[in-house]
This record gives C-alpha cells, structure tokens and sequence, in this order.
C-alpha cells in the first residue's frame, strides 16, 4: 500500500519529536521530512519535487519565515500539497488568516492523536478539515472571507430554495430532514442538490460547506 507522506515544520523540539514519534505507528503514514522554520521547509521541498509530501502539518509561528508566509509560498510553488496549521491556540487572527491564504485545515497543539489523523483523512478525500471551532470562526467572521467579486454572480446563479437548502445543509441536516423542513420530497430535495452541485461546479457536501462560508452564503 503507497504510504501518505507527511512533513512537519514546527520549531518547538520536544514538540516536533513528539508528533512524529505517534505517527510512526500508523503503517499507512510516513513522516518524510521534518524542519524548524519555513525558510528550511521551501529549500527541502525544492529538493524532493518528484517525491513531495502530499500533507504538510505547518506551525503558524516559526522563526526566519514563518508559517503564514511558508504556506503562501508553497500554495502558489506546490499546490498539490495540503496544509494543516498548528498553533498553541485557537487564534482567530490565524484561523483566518490561513485559510485566506489556503490552508486546508487547522488543529491545536493540544489536539489528540485521532484529531490529527482524522485531519489526514479529512484533507485527503475531502479537500478540508473543519473543526466544529474553525467553522464557528469562518462563519462569524464571513465578511471578512467573502469573495466580493464573486458573490453577485453567485447569489445570481441561486435560486432563493437551493440558498435555504445550502443553509440547511450547511448545519448538518439529512436529505429527509431538509425535505420535511421545507415541505417538499426527498426526491425534489436530491435535485435540488444535483443542481446546486453543477451550478457552483462543486462534487462533495464538504466543498460545498466550504464554499458556502467563503462565499458568506451561511
């Protein structure tokens, strides 16, 4: 079985030893390359383009670049690399400011190791890992991620039924749990969605969510 491969850029030691210590356990993870600042993170990257990591766990504050300025590189230099951050905090400063820039997913440093490996698979098939505090900032804060030159076309493409069954997509509710809400057939509902799935060119309820918080549609 091809094994994921895994970097980790977090200057703390202990911290760093720690996480790769755990994942060594997992037969379907290899930790390929680990460093303690961004500017160390690009230079190796360049050196392994035909083997790169396919997820990177970034620490946000990092000495000589820092996390914030390494993910914008490497988003533009390597985009088929996801990113997860890694803060001591849950720091809505960073939250935003990294999922501006593209990173695919955010986690505490007092995460578990089931948090770290759902985030893995997370990523991996669904393009991003929210947890349920991330989301809670992104939605709070959705006008400061709103894509202005893109919402008018959006709201345009939507129907005022296909924006409530978003919304209500968007809080977790099943097909038959939409249907019943807004009195219409489970089968009425599944079109719904077929439609909204092609309008915004969109394949998954996770990219949907996504887009639905940066577009500030929720």
């Amino acid at each position: 079985m091809k094994k994921i491969r895994i970097a980790i850029a977090e200057d703390q030691y202990l911290f760093r030893k720690g996480v790769v210590s755990l994942l060594k356990y997992e037969s379907n993870l290899k930790v390929t390359l680990e460093v303690d600042n961004g500017k160390s993170l690009i230079e190796e990257l360049d050196k392994c383009k035909d083997n790169l990591p396919h997820i990177i766990f970034m620490d946000v504050r990092m000495p000589v670049i820092d996390g914030i300025e390494a993910t914008k590189i490497i988003v533009k230099k390597y985009p088929s690399i996801k990113i997860i951050a890694l803060t001591m905090f849950n720091s809505d400063e960073h939250i935003l400011k990294m999922h501006r820039i593209g990173a695919h997913g955010f986690l505490t440093k007092d995460s578990v190791v089931d948090d770290l490996l759902d985030a893995v698979d997370m990523v991996l098939n669904k393009g991003v890992y929210y947890n349920e505090h991330t989301s809670q900032v992104l939605i709070q804060n959705a006008d400061k991620v709103l894509k202005s030159s893109n919402i008018n076309g959006v709201l345009n493409q939507l129907s005022s039924r296909e924006l409530d069954v978003i919304r209500l997509i968007c809080v977790e509710k099943t097909n038959y749990e939409i249907a019943d809400e807004l009195g219409l057939s489970v089968r009425t509902i599944e079109w719904h969605k077929k439609n909204i799935f092609n309008k915004l060119k969109i394949k998954s309820t996770i990219g949907l969510m996504k887009y639905a918080i940066e577009n500030a549609l929720i």
